[in-house]
C-alpha cells in the first residue's frame, strides 16, 4: 500500500474509469486530494496499482468516498487491504466512525463492507447516475471504530 498525492490525478482518474461506469476525470481528483483531511492510498502489486481508495475526515468520522479495484485484480483482497491498512494497521486518532456508500446492485461490494466490520445503517434514493440516465439507490454502510 503506498500513498498517493496530486500528483497521482491522472492514474486516479484511469483506475476510476477501469472500476466506474461515470469515470471522475482527474481535476476531480486533484481538487479532492487539496482538500484538509483527505487522503488516497493505492495497492500495488509488482509496481502496478491495482486498487485504490480516497479517503476524507471531517469531525470525528471519516468517510471512504470512493475506492475501486482494477476488474483483472478483483477478488485478490487488494481492497480489503486498503480498507485495512486504513482503519486497523494506520488508525487516525480521533476518529469515530467510518461511512462508506454502496450501490444497491454491488452485492460483492456490500458483502466485503460487511467482512470488514461495515453495517448496513440507511439508504441514499438515487444517489448513482447510471449509463442512460437512470439512477441506482446507495446503501450507506457504517463502521464503528472507536466506542
Amino acid at each position: 500500500v503506498r500513498t498517493l498525492s496530486s500528483a497521482d490525478a491522472d492514474m486516479l482518474a484511469v483506475l476510476h474509469g477501469e472500476c466506474f461506469d461515470n469515470a471522475w476525470p482527474a481535476e476531480d481528483f486533484r481538487q479532492l486530494l487539496a482538500m484538509p483531511g483527505t487522503v488516497a492510498t493505492a495497492a500495488v502489486d509488482h509496481g502496478e496499482p491495482i486498487a485504490f481508495a480516497l479517503f476524507r475526515r471531517a469531525a470525528d468520522e471519516i468517510e471512504v468516498i470512493t475506492i475501486g479495484t482494477r476488474p483483472f485484480a478483483q477478488r485478490r483482497g487488494a481492497a480489503r487491504a486498503l480498507l485495512a491498512h486504513q482503519f486497523t494497521e494506520h488508525p487516525e486518532r480521533g476518529i469515530a466512525s467510518a461511512f462508506i456508500e454502496v450501490a444497491r446492485s454491488n452485492a460483492a461490494a456490500q458483502a466485503l463492507y460487511a467482512s470488514c466490520g461495515f453495517e448496513a445503517v440507511g439508504t441514499r434514493r438515487g444517489y448513482y447516475e447510471r449509463k442512460g440516465g437512470t439512477r441506482e439507490d446507495a446503501i450507506v454502510m457504517r463502521k464503528v471504530l472507536a466506542p
